[in-house]
């Protein structure tokens, strides 16, 4: 790499609190405190989905090794599983007493 911005990732009604790079090198995903979950190029400002169903702000994200799962945390206590290639939640996991980091 060159060091230097490669994109400049916009779009999200609130502060990007949460960023997750997929194994693949080709796509990020950006989690924000507008509840929303978006998945774009790396190499440019192109988003690629949104994923909705978050109340609260996305505090967290992690990726499996595969870059197939994507789990999320939120200031509203639930983490939830996303399969990155249906763009579809595949489980949600309430019951936290405090905000998912």
């Amino acid at each position: 790499g060159t060091g230097r911005c490669a994109a400049t990732l916009g779009d999200h009604r609130g502060l990007v609190l949460a960023v997750a790079c997929f194994p693949d090198g080709a796509r990020v995903a950006t989690g924000s405190f507008d509840g929303a979950v978006r998945i774009w190029r790396a190499d440019g400002p192109q988003c690629l989905c949104v994923l909705d169903g978050h109340a609260g702000a996305v505090l967290a994200m992690s990726l499996s090794g595969d870059g197939r799962l994507l789990v999320t945390g939120t200031f509203d206590g639930v983490a939830t599983v996303w399969d990155t290639d249906s763009r579809k939640e595949l489980h949600t996991l309430p019951g936290h007493k405090e905000q998912v980091w």
